[in-house]
């Protein structure tokens, strides 16, 4: 999936809150760890600064996000990108596009749409 976005011309962006997701899984494997830091090297990470931190405090207060879920929102909105997620949570937030992925719907979840 990555490569062909890349072949379009898209690149992507992950929040720095979803890289320590990444790495803070509970059975996270040494390969999982070179799967990830490949991954980090073709993508851009977005540190939290206080813009974002600012932007992610009114996303919690007016949505109740959580507070990790309010900064990666916050860092899609200010970088006026879609994200890319299954988290339903992440629908509560007119001004955010999320991107349901065909490969990421299961068999439990076939009314989840792109919104």
């Amino acid at each position: 999936m990555l490569d062909a976005a890349r072949r379009n011309g898209e690149f992507f962006v992950l929040s720095v809150i979803t890289e320590l997701e990444l790495f803070a899984h509970p059975i996270l494997k040494d390969e999982d760890v070179i799967h990830i830091e490949g991954l980090l090297h073709t993508v851009r990470v977005v540190p939290l600064d206080s813009t974002l931190a600012r932007r992610a405090a009114s996303l919690r207060r007016n949505t109740c996000l959580k507070l990790c879920d309010s900064i990666i929102a916050a860092t899609a909105i200010l970088l006026d990108a879609p994200i890319m997620t299954c988290d339903k949570a992440f629908q509560k937030i007119d001004e955010l596009q999320t991107i349901v992925p065909q490969c990421l719907i299961s068999k439990s979840h076939p009314t989840q749409t792109t919104s």
